[in-house]
């Protein structure tokens, strides 16, 4: 029999005008209530240059730590399928401890009717989550997606080494979500990240810089989406 996931694991949520979901253990929201979509752009997708990585790309691996309502996902995906060569694949692989339950992440997805093409790929499979990996391939939109619920201290050394083109940081903050940002985490995103792998994340708190430079990212301040004044991007270039 699979093992399913017991009520105690989903994220306990309420919501900003019946739109933005707000984790109610961490108080933080899932995505900034101006504009969720442009900010995800902003901070991930652009600041990692995707647009032109993707267009010239052969398979590309995208590791996140934060899966929330998937948004990052969907609008890496799409894009992917809207400027990268035909016979390539996107390997999207997404850590999350506390997923939302299926009704919660429905009502998220009905925020970006034009990330629909690909939601509409993901909702079927996404009420079957399991604990641990939880592997989707989606052949229409030539990406492999696998959420891994669970800690992340946990599972992040069975990313294979040197495998990463790109890294999306974007669990609550280090604020308010100490166990997502600690040592264990940081290294072996180092681990995984290939030779001149990115990552890119919301935050710029200054012991999380200290910690990617220290395990070999050059590490440049930008600034924030919003109200947010900066955030952080990095580029591996070995310890």
């Amino acid at each position: 029999m699979t093992e399913q996931l017991n009520n105690k694991t989903y994220c306990d949520i309420s919501w900003k005008n019946d739109t933005t979901p707000i984790s109610n253990e961490y108080g933080d929201v899932y995505f900034s209530a101006d504009n969720g979509l442009l900010e995800s752009k902003y901070v991930f997708i652009e600041s990692n240059s995707l647009s032109s990585r993707f267009s010239t790309a052969d398979d590309f691996h995208i590791a996140e730590a934060g899966f929330g309502t998937g948004l990052n996902f969907a609008i890496a995906c799409k894009l992917w399928n809207s400027i990268s060569p035909s016979d390539t694949t996107l390997f999207f692989t997404s850590f999350e401890k506390h997923p939302l339950a299926f009704a919660d992440f429905r009502k998220a997805a009905n925020n970006w009717k034009e990330l629909e093409s690909v939601y509409s790929h993901l909702l079927p499979t996404y009420s079957n989550l399991k604990p641990g990996n939880n592997i989707f391939d989606i052949p229409l939109l030539r990406t492999v997606l696998n959420i891994i619920v669970g800690d992340i201290n946990d599972m992040i050394p069975s990313i294979p080494s040197s495998s990463i083109d790109c890294w999306f940081l974007d669990g609550f903050a280090p604020s308010v979500n100490p166990q997502m940002w600690t040592e264990t985490v940081i290294s072996n995103v180092t681990k995984s990240a290939k030779p001149e792998s990115t990552l890119s994340t919301f935050t710029a708190a200054g012991n999380i810089r200290r910690a990617l430079i220290k395990h070999g990212y050059k590490v440049s301040k930008k600034p924030g989406f919003g109200k947010k004044r900066e955030m952080i991007f990095g580029i591996y270039h070995g310890s």
